[in-house]
């Protein structure tokens, strides 16, 4: 069993709405042309909030010093290619731009995602589905 290691954060608007990115749909990636949210696969040796800092760097091009806040330090689920288990580390940060003035350098599209829109969304990557729902979950 091959496992791997990820971070991801639930960026924030003030009105509570999530950042996702629509993936690539390249029927070779995992979960083609789903609603994800951002980050990725850690370098070896990489800490989860560098590898967090280093993936929305390369994604949005942001390179500020946004406090990134731990959520969960691990969260495993069972990859589609069933030979990996990968622990996902979860961050929480404020989104401290509009998406218009955002850039992606991976996938498709930026969208802001509100709990309806969430709970109602058939497209989004199951796990970060799950992730969000229970974000709004412990948000007052």
């Amino acid at each position: 069993m091959n496992e791997s290691r990820c971070s991801v954060v639930l960026l924030v608007d003030e009105s509570d709405n999530i950042l996702l990115y629509l993936r690539d749909d390249k029927p070779s990636i995992v979960f083609p042309n789903a609603w994800a949210l951002l980050g990725g696969i850690l370098a070896a040796g990489e800490t989860p909030e560098d590898g967090l800092r280093r993936e929305v760097r390369e994604e949005l091009g942001l390179r500020d010093g946004t406090p990134y806040e731990l959520q969960a330090c691990e969260y495993l689920f069972a990859h589609p290619r069933k030979d990996i288990v990968r622990t996902e580390y979860v961050f929480k940060a404020a989104l401290s731009e509009t998406v218009a003035n955002l850039t992606l350098h991976e996938g498709q599209r930026l969208g802001l995602f509100g709990r309806a829109g969430i709970i109602g969304a058939d497209d989004i990557v199951p796990h970060h589905k799950e992730i969000i729902l229970r974000y709004f979950e412990l948000e007052p």
